[in-house]
């Protein structure tokens, strides 16, 4: 996070006190495992090959083909749904008809039985089904090729004890909703039955669409409302679903497409959780409006989430205020040394001093010093302090649930069609966590409305996060998006209105659409994860060169509010076109460009504010110009900064959100020899463009008074600590 404090931070200091200063420096612990699917090219599911044939006709199979999602090409609904799983249509002629009470089922037809208020249907074919009963059970047992679609019209069904819905055996099940009805299943709050893994009021062993016009309400009062231990989709209807532990799970799929769903849920609400077959294990939204409230993940799959044109709205964990995580700026300062200036590397504030770092100058008002000593600075959590959900933390898996009745003794339990049934989660163990979207491998929003209200991460895959259009807002208490490879916003529009951390990821590219960004720590921020190291009172993580960790903007309308550092790359930072505003920190600790292996400029427009004290601009190898101006005051928010050619041309202009005195602009239009003036507030200032990059110096300023001693050091607070033995220098005299 800190690039320029890993670059002050050397060998000598660091025999002294990294053994026990390094150990404090921690990554997040990840909490997803499983196969990270970053492309799609390999990725069938379904049931490809079957075709959806029964007494309602035959229709096309679906193919369920991911194939060229990542490659841009839309997904299309005849490519996850059949149109037997899309129309909810049946023959009313061909029927049977079955009544439900409270004292037992009444068939009209062939193919099911009634015993014991069990209804037991053992045959391919339709059943219209009413009524309403208090302690009664659907049984579905039929041949392995067999499709049964069961029609709920009008029925209000409660087992006490056990599933009121289980699909035993069949191909394929489709329970439809009939137009203009209202309808109800619920279990019984403990079972008394023996079936193998069955825990929640509607569980499938086989293939199960949801489809229809009506209404469907599910309460899951043991454990899980709604189970398919192979695809489950949702294709019509207005449904409530309410569940005491997760409550929609689909094994191998869920896929979601003009539906209405409400979930209020005690664990997850939305999971897929196949970890055996990396084609398996998504989560597909095609349309609809998906709603859900729940103490764990809202969404989560042990491979992908793709959402096309959904609407979801989603909270975790209570809420983004809910979160225990939060950010303590603490970086102590040091006394400057000679060295090697690393490119887009400002000179101190002296400027007859050395190339290189320069000592860090008197704060302006408002601006806070370093820290006095290492016992301070460890004692008040320097750098910053990750107070997070002690349950966040351990992992090891992405697909089981906390809860006892989420898993079976044994993992070897089969779940074929006409075997016992492991449990809906296939993993022994789980951390439980308050994410919005949650990926194995990869998450991708192409369209429609994506809003997030999280205690946790809103957005976090294992692989990368897409947003390639439609509508994502977030509010979290941890990261807005964290992916450990790659994000990518093409288009549509992200705004993360609060958030820990805003995007982190190894890369992040914004070639299109508008960005808008809030984080009280980073607002962007490259890194590979195991790079970044630190200790109290100053970052010495061994970060290197690394031309795999990058922040490349090359379009769009990029804006980021950040405590931390604004724009930060522990590798390389790009910026090639697009509108890129920043405001950034009031503390002298971070910067509003941050860059570890320095930062370049060839198109596009900038204009970051923050603090002097970490400020960078671009280096020297850009083909744009850029200009540093540090002020020795510092302004308010609501200050106009302008920027005019010699002709009295506004070529930039920005009005600042936060207190600032340091601020970079870089517009297409700034060139070398030529002549500006910039005003901030009442305060105008002349900068003649000897080169492509300016700065006026003061930048790199290590915290001002009450740095951290380095070695040679004294114990005055106003001191700056030597290196080595050189001589220290208060701040009035640098």
């Amino acid at each position: 996070m800190k690039s320029i404090k890993r670059r002050i931070a050397v060998i000598i200091i660091a025999a002294a006190i990294v053994t026990s200063a390094s150990l404090s420096a921690c990554t997040d612990t990840q909490d997803i495992s499983g196969t990270n699917a970053d492309t799609f090219s390999d990725v069938q599911t379904g049931s490809a090959g079957k075709s959806d044939s029964g007494k309602s006709g035959t229709d096309k199979k679906d193919t369920g083909d991911f194939a060229e999602k990542q490659s841009g090409a839309a997904v299309t609904k005849q490519e996850q749904f059949s149109e037997r799983d899309l129309s909810g249509k049946y023959d009313e002629s061909s029927a049977v008809t079955v009544t439900c009470s409270d004292s037992g089922f009444t068939v009209s037809g062939s193919g099911a039985q009634a015993k014991d208020n069990v209804l037991t249907i053992s045959e391919e074919g339709i059943y219209i089904i009413s009524g309403s009963a208090k302690n009664g059970r659907i049984v579905v047992n039929a041949a392995d090729t067999d499709k049964v679609q069961l029609v709920l019209s009008g029925c209000s069904l409660t087992s006490s004890d056990n599933s009121a819905l289980y699909v035993k055996n069949a191909d394929k099940v489709f329970l439809t909703l009939a137009e203009g009805t209202k309808n109800s299943l619920s279990d019984g709050k403990t079972y008394s039955g023996s079936e193998d893994g069955v825990d929640s009021a509607v569980y499938s062993k086989t293939d199960l669409t949801i489809n229809g016009s009506g209404e469907l309400t599910v309460t899951g009062s043991m454990s899980h409302a709604i189970v398919s231990k192979d695809d489950l989709k949702i294709t019509g209807g207005t449904i409530t679903v309410k569940s005491a532990d997760s409550a929609v799970t689909g094994k191998d799929s869920v896929r979601i497409a003009n539906a209405e769903i409400s979930i209020t849920s005690g664990g997850d609400g939305i999971k897929s959780t196949n970890d055996k077959d990396s084609s398996k294990g998504y989560v597909y939204l095609e349309s609809g409006k998906i709603t859900i409230t729940a103490e764990n993940d809202a969404i989560q799959a042990q491979s992908d989430i793709i959402t096309l044109d959904a609407e979801v709205n989603a909270a975790t964990g209570g809420g983004s205020s809910n979160s225990a995580k939060t950010h303590t700026e603490g970086f102590g300062g040091i006394g400057g040394f000679e060295g090697q200036k690393p490119d887009g590397f400002q000179n101190g504030s002296d400027g007859d001093k050395p190339d290189g770092f320069g000592f860090g100058g008197q704060n302006p008002e408002g601006f806070p010093g370093g820290m006095q000593d290492f016992d301070n600075a460890r004692q008040s959590g320097a750098n910053t302090s990750d107070t997070d959900k002690a349950s966040e933390k351990t992992s090891s898996g992405l697909a089981a649930d906390s809860k006892a009745n989420d898993s079976t003794p044994s993992a070897a339990a089969a779940d074929s069609k006409s075997g016992s049934a492991a449990s809906d989660t296939d993993t022994s163990s789980d951390s439980t966590s308050a994410k919005g979207l949650k990926a194995g491998g990869s998450v991708t929003v192409s369209g429609g409305s994506v809003t997030l209200d999280c205690a946790d991460d809103a957005i976090h895959a294992d692989g990368s996060v897409t947003v390639k259009g439609g509508s994502v807002s977030v509010k979290t208490g941890d990261d807005g998006i964290h992916a450990a490879e790659n994000v990518l916003v093409s288009g549509g529009t992200l705004t993360i209105s609060e958030s820990y951390e805003g995007v982190e990821a190894k890369t992040i590219t914004v070639s299109d659409g508008t960005v808008d960004v809030t984080a009280s720590d980073d607002g962007m921020n490259a890194t590979d994860g195991i790079s970044e190291g630190g200790m109290p009172g100053m970052n010495m993580g061994g970060n290197t060169e690394d031309s795999d960790v990058y922040i490349l903007i090359s379009g769009g309308k990029l804006h980021v509010n950040a405590g931390g550092d604004g724009i930060d790359s522990n590798g390389t930072l790009k910026v090639t076109g697009g509108d890129v505003t920043v405001d950034g920190p009031t503390n002298s600790g971070n910067g509003a460009l941050d860059a570890g292996s320095g930062s370049t400029i060839t198109g596009g427009t900038v204009i970051a504010v923050g603090s002097s004290g970490m400020a960078e601009t671009f280096g020297e190898s850009s083909s744009q110009g850029s200009i540093l101006y540090n002020m020795q005051e510092s302004h308010s928010a609501g200050e106009k900064i302008t920027l005019k050619d010699s002709s009295g041309k506004v070529i930039s202009e920005y009005t600042a959100q936060k207190t600032f005195n340091s601020v970079v602009i870089s517009t297409p239009e700034i060139k070398k020899g030529s002549k500006y003036t910039l005003t901030v507030g009442s305060e105008s200032y002349t900068i003649e463009m000897s080169s492509l990059s300016y700065s006026n110096g003061g930048g790199m300023g290590m915290g001002g008074a009450g740095g951290m001693r380095g070695m040679g050091g004294t114990d005055d607070p106003n001191t700056h600590g030597g290196m080595n033995g050189l001589e220290s220098k208060t701040s009035s005299s640098i």
